[in-house]
């Protein structure tokens, strides 16, 4: 990742970013209903269920259901810890390590799918067949992403979700009626800002449908490209840090390192 609210980056370039992540996000939404019959970035669904598992007097099952947002607030704080804090103390973010453990754990997920970790593909038939090994894991990568592309846009863009986003545009519109009105030259701004967020609805609902045709048809071999999308995240992050650390030359390394492994990944996949 990088900070995209710094002016370094051509605009183009910020919203092409975005935009993936959203795409990304819906994806890995889908991805998970599909697989483990459960959506796994936000957790408004899992209080309803831990809600409805103590009404009905299943306290274990509650217990599952909060064992599960419990890790998307652990990927928030595992990206809070690494970039957050770092920035309040005035040192270098680490997108580099929080990349890297996303794209690690997408990469665990398509692995241990392909190899049968996971059991029989789409067996989950109601909310109790839930599968508590395979969400845990999607929704620590989405709390990593959501946190950390709050973090680095100053809190405007929250990808894995789209509550708080839609609230924006609600919100944003009726503000944009009266900025009209008054002529006020803030006008423009605003409007260019409800549509990036237009953008990413769009984005997130795409990735959804997208998700929903690949997972039918190629099952556990659909998470390549959460995989393949994190690794590009993190050679971005890995890239970002050449740049402004250009005398460290360990960096390049890694970064050769990153392709090499990359590519030797998905020939195994492709022979498993």
């Amino acid at each position: 990742m990088i900070r995209l609210d710094q002016q370094r980056h051509s605009n183009r370039f910020i919203l092409f970013i975005w935009f993936l992540m959203a795409f990304q996000a819906g994806y890995v939404n889908t991805g998970g209903f599909i697989t483990a019959n459960s959506f796994v970035s936000h957790v408004t669904g899992f209080g309803t269920q831990i809600g409805m598992s103590l009404g009905k007097g299943d306290f274990f099952l509650a217990f599952e259901f909060l064992s599960i947002p419990f890790f998307f607030i652990l990927g928030a704080y595992f990206s809070s810890v690494n970039i957050g804090n770092k920035i309040l103390r005035g040192q270098q973010p680490n997108y580099i390590l929080v990349s890297f453990v996303k794209s690690l754990v997408f990469g665990f997920v398509l692995y241990a799918g392909l190899k049968g970790i996971f059991g029989e593909f789409n067996t989950a038939k109601t909310i109790t067949d839930v599968d508590f090994f395979i969400i845990p894991l999607l929704c620590f990568a989405c709390g990593i992403q959501n946190s950390t592309c709050s973090q680095s846009t100053n809190g405007f863009l929250k990808p894995t979700h789209l509550t708080g986003l839609s609230t924006d545009i609600g919100i944003h519109f009726g503000r944009l009626h009266a900025l009209k009105a008054n002529k006020d030259e803030s006008y423009k701004e605003e409007k260019r800002k409800n549509l990036i967020r237009l953008g990413i609805f769009a984005s997130f609902s795409s990735g959804a449908a997208v998700s929903f045709l690949v997972f039918k048809r190629f099952e556990y071999m659909a998470f390549v490209f959460p995989f393949v999308t994190s690794v590009i995240f993190l050679l971005i992050s890995v890239e970002e840090e050449i740049k402004s650390n250009k005398n460290h030359m360990i960096y390049k390394y890694v970064k050769v390192s990153i392709f090499v492994l990359f590519f030797i990944s998905l020939a195994s996949f492709a022979q498993g």
